[in-house]
């Protein structure tokens, strides 16, 4: 009987601690939650960021980006993204000392909408951001934070203003990919028109080398008894009509003087190709650069777009009280802790 009811007691316990929540239940180790993950993970993406712009560098292209407009706004509008995600990153760590200090929770909310309002300052600034936001209402939103009486609460009541971030943050993201688009096809036009004499020259030499080496082999088919050859021969390379006397036949002699002309065109083939083989991977380098840039970039700026949407998103789940590490999920351990007490409770000795 003690037994049954000890069994009881403990399922009573588990219903009790499971009643007090809704969906997953979530314990954190300590009473006071840790925000300092938080400010590091921040850092760590933005840092990462800035690293990959600086070591996104044109060399050969470079020309041919500053001649357009749009490379001038897009250097604008990334030094504009960098003070921005600068200042994500210095309002993270702040949040972790504001969290870690011995202020009252009045004061760190009052803290805390400063941070804010400094944080919002270049987003409200921001040419084309997007913001939808007025001052008026960041006030209104500021003055919400200030009355919050603890520093969960003021991050709550802040939360709308970094979500308008984030959004601000993507509409600029989204332009920043338009004129990359429209950066490089600008770029590509300016390296095809640089490079169109060597363009036309390695085209002609790669068509007449592709005839040349048909002919050819059409004037061995003839030479090994193809007859129907010939024909073929002087639909393919007219300009060896001139070799030969009458147009269905022709001698071994003027065979002979086609073969040394097909050879000798072969020969000077070679010759201008080799003659304009730098200038060609020239281009070549410069269009394989723009396509690394161009790849580079668009990496850029996924890689800034999750770090701001990551950085929104654990800003949310700590005003909600949720770690931002891996918290342990006690839904499975109170289910299995229930479980084994009701089979022990129907255990009678």
């Amino acid at each position: 009987m003690k037994m049954v009811t000890k069994g009881l007691s403990a399922i009573a316990l588990v219903i009790l601690i499971l009643s007090t929540g809704c969906g997953k239940s979530v314990f954190f180790p300590s009473k006071r939650l840790d925000m300092g993950p938080f400010g590091e993970n921040t850092t760590a993406m933005m840092n990462d960021v800035q690293h990959t712009l600086l070591a996104t560098r044109p060399l050969y292209i470079k020309p041919y980006l500053r001649q357009g407009e749009d490379f001038i706004v897009f250097q604008k509008q990334w030094a504009d993204m960098q003070t921005i995600l600068h200042g994500f990153a210095l309002y993270s760590t702040q949040l972790v000392a504001l969290s870690r200090s011995n202020l009252t929770g009045t004061q760190k909310a009052g803290a805390l909408a400063d941070n804010i309002d400094r944080l919002m300052a270049p987003l409200m600034e921001h040419q084309g951001s997007d913001i939808h936001l007025t001052r008026t209402e960041l006030d209104t939103a500021l003055a919400s934070v200030r009355s919050k009486e603890t520093l969960f609460a003021a991050l709550g009541a802040a939360q709308p203003v970094v979500d308008a971030a984030e959004k601000s943050c993507n509409s600029t993201f989204d332009k920043l990919s338009g004129q990359l688009q429209r950066m490089m096809a600008e770029a590509q036009e300016r390296i095809d028109s640089n490079s169109a004499t060597i363009l036309e020259s390695a085209a002609y030499c790669k068509a007449l080398l592709g005839r040349s080496i048909k002919s050819y082999s059409l004037l061995f088919e003839y030479r090994t008894g193809n007859p129907q050859a010939l024909e073929a021969l002087w639909k393919n390379d007219p300009m060896l009509k001139q070799f030969v006397k009458t147009i269905n036949s022709a001698e071994t002699q003027n065979l002979n003087v086609m073969e040394k002309e097909l050879v000798a065109r072969l020969q000077n083939i070679a010759l201008m190709t080799e003659q304009i083989r730098s200038q060609l991977e020239q281009y070549r380098a410069e269009t394989r650069e723009l396509d690394e840039y161009a790849r580079a970039n668009e990496d850029t700026i996924r890689k800034a777009r999750l770090a701001v949407q990551t950085w929104a998103r654990s800003h949310g789940n700590m005003a909600a009280g949720i770690s931002v590490q891996p918290a342990v999920d006690m839904t499975d351990i109170l289910a299995g802790a229930a479980t084994n007490a009701a089979k022990k409770a129907l255990t009678v000795h």
